[in-house]
């Protein structure tokens, strides 16, 4: 049955290429224990939930993470990804880094991290100011689950919402 549901799940509320839903079977202190739809099984550690601190406001995160079962319970749906994604991997190096605190444990092959869709849905567009050319644009997060571009198609005026940066 919960496999079942972890398929229904995949087919209803597409990811991002790579994540997965898992189901939780054993939460513990040190790790957590995963199946998938297809049957694999997978481990979350420590150091793969750690972020994941309770919201309390705009400037202040819940106490830190000590055990993995402060995140998940037996039962459980969580979205997972391998650990050692390398556009992750350098993004986490460069946070590290301006954080002053040293190199990330190297993830172990096979690794998985807990990982969350975004609640926000906005969209991006950054132009060189000189001449107006449009560098990058992103308009949503996965087109998988939404094919909508926030930054073409919505209807909404800009607003207060619209940040000029201006670099001369």
């Amino acid at each position: 049955a919960a496999r079942k549901r972890l398929e229904d799940l995949g087919r209803d509320k597409p990811l991002v290429p790579g994540w997965r839903y898992a189901l939780v079977t054993e939460a513990g202190g040190k790790a957590a224990k995963l199946i998938f739809a297809d049957g694999a099984a997978g481990t979350l550690d420590l150091e793969a939930v750690k972020w994941a601190r309770k919201y309390v406001s705009v400037d202040r995160r819940g106490p830190a993470i000590r055990a993995v079962d402060d995140v998940v319970s037996t039962g459980d749906i969580v979205v997972v990804a391998p650990a050692d994604d390398p556009t992750e991997v350098a993004a986490e190096a460069d946070r590290r880094a301006e954080d002053g605190e040293g190199p990330a444990p190297k993830a172990a092959a096979g690794a998985l991290k807990l990982v969350q869709v975004p609640d926000v849905s906005g969209g991006l567009v950054a132009m060189n100011p000189h001449n107006g050319r449009v560098l990058a644009m992103t308009g949503g997060f996965n087109f998988a689950a939404s094919e909508f571009n926030r930054v073409t198609q919505a209807q909404r005026q800009p607003g207060s919402a619209f940040k000029p940066f201006v670099y001369l």
